[in-house]
C-alpha cells in the first residue's frame, strides 16, 4: 500500500522541462487549455501561442497531444506549456496518422528546386518530386534543359496543392508527397472513359530519346509515344507545344501508350 502511495505522489512531482501528454479542452483566440489529468490544467499563450499557430490551428477539442512544461503555475494557477523542443515530434506523429489514413492534404508550396516542390507539412519540410506532379504542373523542358526546371516551377510558389504522403522516415527527416496520388480517383475516372484504338486530340508535352509525351487536351492524362510508334516523316516536326492527334495503343494501370502510326498521320 505504501509503495502505491509513493508511486502516486511521484507522479504528481511535475518538473519544468518535462514532456507530458494531455487533452485539448478549449481553444480561444490567443490561448489553448490542455487537461493534464492528475497534474491539473495547462495553458499555451502569449509568444508560445503566436509562434506555434501552424500547429494550434489544426488542434481539435478532445485531441491528445504532447507538450513541454515551462512553468509550474502562472498567475491564474495554470501550468505553463510549450511546444519547444517537441514541435518535430508532434509533426511526425501527424504525418504518420495522415499516411495511415491515406489523407489528402492541402498544402502551400514554399519553395522549389530542380527536383520538385518544397511544402510545409505539419511544420515539417516535405518534398514533392517533379515526377509526382500532375501533367498541367509538370515543367516542360528539353532533355538538355533540366537546370531550368526550378525556373518553370517558381510560379507554383504560394499555390496550394492537394497532396498525399507516400513515404516518410523521421530518422532521415524524409517526407515525400505526391500530387498524382492525391488525384488518383480523378485520374481513374478519366481513364475509364478511354478505349484502346480511340483517337484523341493532344499536345506534345515532352521529347526524349525514347519517344514523346502527349497530354490529352483538357484532360489530366498524359501518355508516351515510343520512338518506334512515330512515323519517320513527322519526327522532325514534333515540338513541345505542338497540337497532334494520337491513337491509344494500350492502357496499363495509370499509364497510357499512344501511337502516331495510323492513317491520319501517315
Amino acid at each position: 500500500m505504501l509503495d502505491t502511495i509513493l508511486k502516486f505522489h511521484k507522479k504528481l512531482d511535475l518538473r519544468v522541462g518535462e514532456i507530458v501528454e494531455g487533452e485539448v479542452i478549449e481553444k480561444r483566440a490567443s490561448e489553448v487549455f490542455i487537461d493534464l489529468g492528475i497534474f491539473g490544467i495547462g495553458r499555451i499563450y502569449g509568444l508560445e501561442y503566436m509562434t506555434n499557430k501552424d500547429i494550434i490551428k489544426d488542434l481539435e477539442v478532445g485531441e491528445k497531444i504532447k507538450v513541454k512544461v515551462v512553468g509550474l503555475k502562472d498567475k491564474f494557477g495554470y501550468i505553463e506549456l510549450s511546444f519547444r523542443g517537441i514541435k518535430n515530434m508532434i509533426g511526425w506523429e501527424r504525418v504518420k496518422e495522415a499516411y495511415e489514413k491515406n489523407e489528402i492534404l492541402e498544402l502551400e508550396v514554399k519553395d522549389v528546386n530542380n527536383g520538385g516542390l518544397i511544402v510545409n507539412c505539419f511544420s515539417l519540410k516535405g518534398f514533392v518530386p517533379v515526377s509526382h506532379l500532375m501533367p498541367q504542373y509538370y515543367p516542360r523542358v528539353q532533355e538538355n534543359e533540366k537546370n531550368k526546371i526550378a525556373f518553370y516551377l517558381r510560379n507554383l510558389i504560394g499555390k496550394k496543392l492537394r497532396l498525399r504522403i507516400i513515404d516518410f522516415n523521421p530518422e532521415e527527416e524524409k517526407l515525400i508527397l505526391s500530387q498524382k496520388a492525391a488525384e488518383e480517383e480523378t485520374i481513374q475516372n478519366y481513364l475509364m472513359q478511354l478505349k484502346v484504338g480511340q483517337i484523341v486530340e493532344g499536345v506534345v508535352t515532352g521529347i526524349s530519346k525514347f519517344g514523346v509525351f502527349i497530354k490529352i487536351k483538357d484532360w489530366p492524362i498524359e501518355g508516351l509515344v515510343h520512338i518506334s510508334e512515330i512515323p519517320s516523316q513527322i519526327k522532325e516536326e514534333l515540338k513541345i507545344g505542338s497540337d497532334i492527334k494520337a491513337k491509344i495503343l494500350k492502357i496499363e494501370g495509370n499509364r497510357v501508350f499512344f501511337t502516331l502510326k495510323f492513317s491520319e498521320q501517315v
